[in-house]
This record gives C-alpha cells, structure tokens and sequence, in this order.
C-alpha cells in the first residue's frame, strides 16, 4: 500500500490511515477500512526502522515526581480562568502529600484533584491547601464517585453546582462581617461574580445560610 501523505489535508489523513465507521463524520456513508488495516499481513519490514528516526517516551508522572510543582502552577491557572477567579498558590503541605502518591490515573488525576480542591477549599490570603477528605489514599481510586454515561454530564454540572453553593454558603457564613469584596478575594474571584452567584443561589447576607 503506497500513500502520498503530502497529498491527503490534514483533516483526512486520520481517516486515510486508520479508516472509519458508518457515520462517523459527515459525508461517511459507508464504513472505510483504512490504509493500514487493508496493508495488514504485508509492510516491508524495515518500515518500523525507516520511522523510527527520534523516539520520544513520555514517562507517567508518578516517575516524573519533579514535575509536579510545575504542574501544581500550570492546572489551576486554567481551571481558575474558567471560573473567573484569581489563581492561588499551592500549600507546601499539599505539595508534599501530592509527592507522595503514585498517580494510577496520571496527569488527569492530579488536574481533578486540583478542580475539586479549588471548587471546595476556600484559598487563605492566596494560599489553597488541599481539604482532607481529598487527601484520600491511592488505593481508594477504584472506589471515586463516577457520575452514570446516561445524562452524566449534566449530573457533573450539577454536582459542581451544589459543590459551589456550599462554598459560598460557608464562606457568607464565616466572614459574614466582611465586605463582599474581602470574601470574593478570600475564594481567590470576583466581587461581581460572588455577587451574582449569591443572587443565583438566594443567598442573603444576615438570612440564615441553610434559609
């Protein structure tokens, strides 16, 4: 099997090599086997060493353990971006209890545990420490709450809502003395978008938080 890969755009070329299912995109109409199912049982046999000019290996990051305040800086800038809110810096503490897990689920599982703590762990003057109950062992990975595949997206937009009225229920009740925009900084984002959030959840100050 012969391909001209300079000549396939780019968008195809997946296609081209790997083939497709009945409407996989459209226009696919039929299922296509690709060009390297229909090659199997054929391939010169050096083809393997005329690609294999550089190799890169990307270790998981339980063996790459250096990274990790790296990472700890990185993943909750974009987290916070999406939420609106000021980025906050990792606790030592936190940093330390991280370097010690071996990470089954990788890169994803550090980016969760770090959704969920800038979700649930109000920062203090700027410093997010992981909450216990987030600090559970590796072995209980198996064990996490997964949101069922039939209508489990709007299951985990509602979980993080709950999660977020619980924050701000909290933190209105702890620092009820403070100006919005103390306790807005305090969860590391905006007075305004505190604001609207309370005005969301029925939220008022000096009303009992559970009312």
């Amino acid at each position: 099997m012969v391909v001209n890969c300079t000549a396939i755009p780019g968008g195809l070329l997946e296609s081209e090599l790997f083939g497709h299912t009945r409407g996989a995109f459209t226009g696919a109409d039929t299922a296509r086997p690709g060009r390297v199912e229909q090659a199997d049982g054929g391939f010169r046999e050096d083809l393997y060493h005329r690609l294999n000019t550089i190799p890169i290996t990307v270790p998981p990051l339980r063996e790459r353990r250096d990274d990790l305040p790296e990472r700890c800086r990185h993943l909750p800038a974009k987290i916070c971006s999406r939420l609106g809110r000021a980025v906050p810096v990792l606790g030592d503490a936190s940093l330390s209890w991280l370097q010690t897990r071996s990470f089954p689920g990788n890169v994803r599982e550090l980016e969760n545990l770090r959704k969920r703590a800038v979700v649930l762990a109000p920062p203090i003057d700027g410093v997010l420490e992981l909450p216990d109950r987030l600090q559970v062992p590796a072995t209980a990975a198996t064990d996490a709450w997964e949101p069922p595949l039939e209508g489990g997206h709007a299951r985990l937009q509602q979980t993080f809502q709950q999660a977020e009225e619980q924050l701000i229920r909290r933190a209105i009740a702890a620092w009820s003395e403070l100006p919005n925009e103390e306790i807005a900084r305090r969860l590391c984002t905006r007075r305004h978008v505190l604001e609207r959030r309370m005005k969301g959840y029925g939220i008022v100050k000096g009303r009992p938080t559970g009312a």
